[in-house]
């Protein structure tokens, strides 16, 4: 059903007149686009518009995970009247890490492992309700490793912030197109670990002599959830959200960003995510959908300090690579289903912060947002492209690098 597309608890607690207006908008598209259900795929390499010359590595800019924990008083409302950008919340750090209150505490495991064989072992052999704790001071090396599985409502914890630890490392050195890992199941819990992938530089698009890597896939699963991990070094995404409903949060993404590729965070199909307190540092794009008119996704209370090359926030356009005149998806006009983005800073104004390829199908809704963009330079802080409409801008407050707090 269209309406449910959105994680149950997820739906956005503000705005309530972009609620009341939706259910029109979404009868009217189920009358016209029923019976029609795109491929999950990811978003396929796009060298469009590419800024970053090939074999160009984008400056390190030395942001500091845990740097939002010290912007302000801890907020009971962050959307409270007045707000523009990324507040802290009493949900812990933008980014996570050190003051991170949900942390697994290693005495609730059910159990500990501080190799590959052990880890591997552990996930084969794991049920529902069970956490698998990574050992704080553990490098696990799983290079020549794909595909391995975290079954349903199975926790993969490390201790990232507690006592100033980085967390448990899980690392590949492995250029390979299946990802490290997948989720099998529902309700499957990521957190507190470094997830670490063979490539933090930009490279080339020679993806036949060098696969793209994928650290975490999900297809067709719900109730997943990623928080308090560092998530780096993976050429293709991060995390691969197809067809599946996720929360993302706490967590810091940087230096995901290979050449046409890059994306912390990637969704699509009939995807659906809520995406708030991350720290994005030199990823491609930070969020990218493939432009499904059926994929949806909220990002909030997100801090992005640079980008490697492309705007941050992405949504593809459906039909923008579909070059067969006889495809349904023939010059589609539409780019995604539902966008929300909202109460963000985005700390760059030689790249755009947001760019949506054509028209949602419901609306994209962009707003309370602080950007560094003066709104009178030639490059914008949000722009829509291709095909045009469902497309709300407001209440953004610019230039500023900082959040506005009351």
């Amino acid at each position: 059903m269209l309406g449910s597309r959105i994680p149950a608890g997820l739906e956005p607690q503000y705005h309530p007149v972009r609620m009341a207006v939706r259910p029109v908008i979404l009868i009217a598209s189920a009358l016209l686009l029923a019976g029609c259900t795109p491929d999950p795929d990811p978003a396929s390499p796009d060298t469009s518009n590419e800024d970053t010359k090939v074999g160009e590595v984008a400056a390190d800019s030395g942001a500091d995970p845990e740097a939002d924990a010290t912007l302000g008083d801890v907020l009971d409302a962050p959307f409270m009247p007045g707000a523009c950008g990324a507040c802290p919340t009493k949900d812990g750090p933008i980014g996570g890490g050190s003051g991170y209150p949900r942390v697994v505490a290693r005495a609730t495991a059910t159990l500990i492992v501080s190799s590959a064989t052990e880890l591997l072992n552990a996930l084969s052999l794991a049920k529902p309700g069970n956490v698998i704790y990574v050992d704080d001071a553990a490098t696990i090396d799983l290079t020549g490793k794909q595909n391995i599985v975290i079954p349903g409502g199975v926790t993969l914890a490390s201790g990232r912030g507690v006592g100033g630890s980085p967390g448990g490392l899980i690392r590949t050195t492995t250029h390979a197109s299946p990802p490290v890992f997948e989720v099998m199941g529902d309700d499957v819990r990521i957190t507190g670990l470094r997830l670490f992938g063979p490539q933090e530089e930009v490279g080339d698009a020679n993806y036949a002599a060098t696969p793209a890597s994928t650290g975490v896939l999900l297809t067709r699963r719900a109730g997943f959830e990623l928080d308090n991990c560092e998530v780096y070094g993976w050429s293709w995404a991060g995390v691969t959200v197809a067809s599946s409903k996720a929360h993302v949060h706490h967590s810091y993404f940087h230096h995901n960003r290979r050449y046409g590729l890059g994306y912390a965070i990637v969704l699509s199909g009939t995807a659906s995510g809520l995406i708030e307190s991350n720290l994005f540092d030199l990823n491609r794009h930070a969020i990218a959908g493939n432009g499904s008119r059926f994929c949806s996704y909220e990002a909030r209370l997100n801090r992005v300090v640079n980008a490697a090359g492309q705007h941050a926030f992405d949504m593809h356009g459906e039909g923008e690579k579909v070059f067969d005149a006889s495809s349904e998806l023939f010059d589609s006009p539409y780019a995604g289903d539902r966008i929300l983005i909202h109460h963000n800073t985005f700390l760059f104004p030689a790249k755009r912060a947001v760019l949506l390829r054509g028209m949602p199908m419901t609306g994209a809704w962009i707003d309370h947002n602080s950007f560094a963009h003066d709104p009178d330079a030639a490059i914008k802080a949000v722009e829509q492209v291709l095909h045009f409409g469902n497309f709300y801008v407001s209440d953004n407050c610019q230039p500023r690098t900082s959040p506005v707090c009351p």
